[in-house]
C-alpha cells in the first residue's frame, strides 16, 4: 500500500514499485501547470485500487491510459485534463460515470465522458433492412427486363 503518490516524470513512473496494488490516497500522474514527459503508464499496471482521486494532467506526450487497465476501484474523482496527445482513455471507462469526472483539453476520443463511452463500445455494422433489399432486388429486375426487351427488339429486327 502507498499513501498519496505524485509521479511527475517518466523516470518516476518507471521506478514506481511494481508490488504496489493499492494507493490509500490520491494518485497524481503528470505535471503541475507545466507539461511532464510521461508517455508510458505500463509500469503502473499492478495498481488495482485508489482510495482517493486519480489526476492525470499536463502530460505532453501521453497518448493512452493502457497501463491503468487493472484498476478496479477509484474512491474519489477522476481528472483527465490538459493532455494534448491523449486519445485513448478506454482503460478508465468504468469510472467516468461516477463522481463527476473532469475530462477536457485532450484529443478527440478522450475529451469528454461521452467520447470515452462511445470509443469503448463495439462498432455496429449497418445491415440493410428488408425494404432496402427489396428496392435493390426490384431495381435489378427492372434493369434485367429492360435489357431483355432491348435484346428482343434487336433480334426481331
Amino acid at each position: 500500500m502507498a499513501q498519496s503518490v505524485t509521479l511527475a516524470n517518466q523516470n518516476e513512473v518507471n521506478n514506481f514499485p511494481a508490488t504496489t496494488t493499492h494507493i490509500t490516497g490520491t494518485l497524481n500522474i503528470g505535471g503541475s501547470f507545466s507539461m511532464s514527459d510521461i508517455m508510458d503508464l505500463s509500469p503502473l499496471s499492478n495498481i488495482q485500487k485508489i482510495d482517493g482521486d486519480l489526476n492525470i494532467t499536463f502530460n505532453g506526450d501521453l497518448t493512452t491510459l493502457n497501463g491503468l487497465t487493472n484498476i478496479q476501484s477509484i474512491g474519489g474523482r477522476v481528472f483527465i485534463t490538459n493532455n494534448p496527445k491523449l486519445r485513448d482513455c478506454i482503460a478508465l471507462v468504468n469510472f467516468i460515470n461516477s463522481g463527476l469526472p473532469v475530462i477536457n483539453d485532450n484529443l478527440t476520443g478522450c475529451n469528454s465522458a461521452a467520447e470515452i463511452i462511445k470509443a469503448s463500445q463495439p462498432a455496429v455494422a449497418v445491415v440493410p433492412t428488408f425494404s432496402q433489399w427489396g428496392l435493390f432486388v426490384f431495381g435489378l429486375i427492372v434493369l434485367n427486363l429492360g435489357l431483355f426487351f432491348m435484346n428482343y427488339k434487336v433480334l426481331k429486327v
